[in-house]
């Protein structure tokens, strides 16, 4: 095996083993049950939801939720659509109250958080930017890769744990090994 093949398997090396250890660092830090909600009102909640559900997390699915439920870890989906603040009946002040309101409970109650955007560039604008700030709070930040082309998520992370899938598939990988 010549230099270069050797030092190329060796950076290759290196960079799975850094990936794995990140999610490992996580593995079995957050406690179920479960509490998602939707921090902009977007369909991305759901898509978080149906990625619990695949990996056989206990959780409560509440988009508009104003209190923990007994939750020991709360999952901040942030993703802006105004036809779905729209259809909740809130804007974007009342979502922003709810969502520190909500945080503030967390927190009070010892539970840990997960934020998370998933939609990509494609669900970012004035909405989902809005709400970036807030994954400031967390515990733990996941968002998919694209979803932080201008590096706004990671500055917002400030030094809270971020990673960045490539797609909304590896987010549930990342889910499944922060329980």
């Amino acid at each position: 095996m010549n230099k270069k093949m050797f030092r190329t398997m060796a950076i290759l090396f290196a960079v799975v083993v850094s990936m794995f250890s990140m999610t490992a660092a996580f593995a079995g830090n957050f406690e179920q049950p479960i509490l998602i909600t939707s921090i902009g009102q977007s369909a991305d909640a759901q898509m978080v939801r149906a990625l619990s559900q695949r990996n056989n997390l206990q959780f409560t699915y509440n988009p508009t939720a104003s209190d923990m439920g007994g939750a020991k870890t709360l999952m901040l989906v942030i993703g802006g659509s105004s036809k779905g603040m729209g259809a909740a009946g809130v804007d974007m002040a009342e979502e922003e109250v709810r969502a520190k309101a909500l945080i503030s409970k967390a927190k009070s109650a010892n539970a840990k958080i997960i934020a998370l955007h998933i939609g990509g560039s494609a669900r970012r604008g004035d909405l989902t930017d809005r709400f970036i700030p807030l994954v400031g709070q967390a515990n733990y930040v996941i968002v998919v890769e694209s979803g932080d082309h201008d590096k706004a998520f990671t500055r917002a992370a400030g030094g809270v744990p971020i990673d960045f899938p490539g797609n909304i598939v590896g987010v549930g990988q990342y889910l499944k090994n922060a329980f």
